[in-house]
Order: C-alpha cells, then sequence, then structure tokens
C-alpha cells in the first residue's frame, strides 16, 4: 500500500547530481507565475475566484482534460520500443537519482519522464477534485465580513479580504506548480529525450 501511493510522487524524491531536489529547482517560477496570477483577482476585490463559474471552477474543468493529456503521455513513453542508447541509457548529462534501499540510483530518461508524468497526472486529478469539492462547499457558505474567534480569553478579528488571500495564495501554489511542471516536461520531450551526446569521429568511420 506505501509503494502504491508513493510511487505517484516519486517525482518529488528525485535528485540531482549535486543531491538537490529537482523540484525545487522550480521555486522561484512557481512563486513569480503564483504573484502574477493572483494579482488581478487582489486588484478586482469582486473577481470570482473559488464560487462556481469562477476561477478555480474553470482550473478544475481545464486539469480534467489535462490528466487524459498526462496519462496519454505516459502510457506512450512507457511502452516505446526499447532503445539500449535512447530512452533506456542512463541519463549522462544533467543525471537524475533517486534515493533507493541499496544507495542512489541514476534514471533513464524513460524513467525520469515517467515519473514527472505521473506526478503531473496525480496533482491535476487532485485539483479536479478539489475544485468540485470547493464548489459544493463554497455554493452553501454564508457571506462575511470579519471572522471572530477568542484566544487566550481575547477576541480576534480576521479580515475577509486577508482569508480569500490566503486561499487564493495556497490554491494557486499548486495550479502555477502544475503549469511550470508542465512545461519542463514539454521542453524535455522536445529537446532532451532524444538529445544525443556529440562523438568525435575519425578518418576510418568516414
Amino acid at each position: 500500500m506505501k509503494r502504491f501511493l508513493e510511487a505517484p510522487l516519486r517525482y518529488l524524491r528525485l535528485r540531482s547530481e549535486a543531491g538537490r531536489l529537482i523540484w525545487l529547482q522550480d521555486v522561484f517560477a512557481t512563486l513569480a507565475l503564483v504573484a502574477i496570477v493572483t494579482a488581478p483577482f487582489v486588484l478586482v476585490g469582486k473577481a470570482n475566484f473559488i464560487h462556481k463559474d469562477g476561477f478555480v471552477d474553470k482550473i478544475g474543468s481545464f486539469s480534467s482534460v489535462l490528466t487524459g493529456f498526462y496519462v496519454a503521455g505516459l502510457v506512450a513513453v512507457a511502452t516505446f520500443p526499447r532503445q539500449k542508447n535512447g530512452l533506456d541509457a542512463v541519463i549522462n548529462f544533467g543525471k537524475i537519482k533517486l534515493s533507493t534501499n541499496d544507495g542512489w540510483e541514476f534514471l533513464t530518461r524513460r524513467e525520469y519522464i515517467c515519473s514527472l508524468f505521473g506526478y503531473l497526472s496525480t496533482i491535476s486529478l487532485c485539483l479536479t477534485v478539489f475544485s468540485i469539492i470547493s464548489i459544493i462547499i463554497t455554493s452553501s457558505l454564508p457571506n462575511f465580513s470579519f471572522v471572530k474567534f477568542e484566544l487566550l480569553s481575547y477576541t480576534v478579528s480576521i479580515d475577509r479580504k486577508f482569508i480569500r488571500l490566503i486561499v487564493m495564495i495556497s490554491v494557486n501554489i499548486p495550479i502555477c506548480h502544475l503549469a511550470v511542471s508542465t512545461f519542463r516536461g514539454l521542453y524535455y520531450l522536445i529537446d532532451r529525450m532524444y538529445a544525443q551526446s556529440p562523438t568525435i569521429k575519425s578518418k576510418m568511420d568516414e
């Protein structure tokens, strides 16, 4: 059961040759995109973010389509014919490794792509389910200006705008991370998957 739950998220455990987690390379790009996506909803206070027909609702519909795309890409890469010097060769430039019980395992291009698209499939599916649940819940919530609660005998009031901002940032982080990781996957499929290291040929080879 543990492996069943860990397999889709194995991408989060992948490290570069220097030992840095792969997904951390996208943190700054993700946060920058979060700021860009969140800004319009902060500037336009009445913009529909999480209610029906709002941003989260539309993203949920879009991510449901993306889930099929990711699964199709995963199946395609996983079923490509075996290639000793292609997909099934260990990555030489920009090595990627995974910690195992026997030490470090260096991944092939096929293993890396499968890990990435398996992760993207999982995140997009979770976003789809989250959007459905959020619409059901928010449609039954009453409107409010402040949230009040007692903390150490003091009454604390939190502005609705602050709560809305926290919710928007929390939701936009996985959405933007999905977008950035998708561009990483597309870049690898387009440019790096079949890239070959340059070799020096002798005159005899010619």
